[in-house]
């Protein structure tokens, strides 16, 4: 297997060589490769940002791309746009299963709940709006009264 560094990153196409994957096996990858097989392919990080990873892969055959990063359940993955299983490799890693040629992976990282919880602060936003509004008509209309009822 080829590592390739990239800062924070170690790219891995595993394709002959051992990567405890939790689940069943991805497709593809359940078979070891003949003795003497050419490497797996290559991997180059293209974009870093923290939040989002894109990883050109160019894979001789079907392989694993793992990435060193932690393993978060906020991780998610597309191969060529579509989206792809990321899979927990060695217990700590992230990783996703690449059929063989030139693809392009994409991990983004997004908090469990952000998808609720952006949503949720907006309705409480416009809520305390709404009563701040009704707080300044009730204070006008108050006024309006007293005016009115002074002699």
């Amino acid at each position: 297997a080829g590592a390739f560094s990239s800062g924070r990153n170690v790219l891995e196409l595993v394709g002959d060589a051992v990567a405890l994957v939790e689940g069943p096996a991805p497709a593809g990858l359940a078979a070891a490769p003949a003795a003497g097989s050419p490497p797996p392919g290559r991997a180059q990080v293209s974009a870093d940002h923290g939040e989002q990873l894109d990883v050109d892969v160019d894979a001789a055959r079907a392989a694993l791309l793992v990435v060193t990063d932690a393993w978060h359940p906020g991780w998610s993955a597309t191969v060529d746009g579509r989206p792809a299983e990321l899979r927990r490799v060695d217990g700590t890693f992230r990783g996703v299963a690449v059929p063989a040629g030139r693809h392009r992976v994409v991990m983004r990282f997004r908090p469990p709940g952000m998808t609720t919880a952006v949503p949720l602060a907006g309705l409480g936003g416009a809520g305390l709006l709404a009563l701040a509004a009704a707080g300044l008509l009730v204070r006008a209309r108050t006024r309006r009264r007293a005016g009115r009822e002074r002699p």
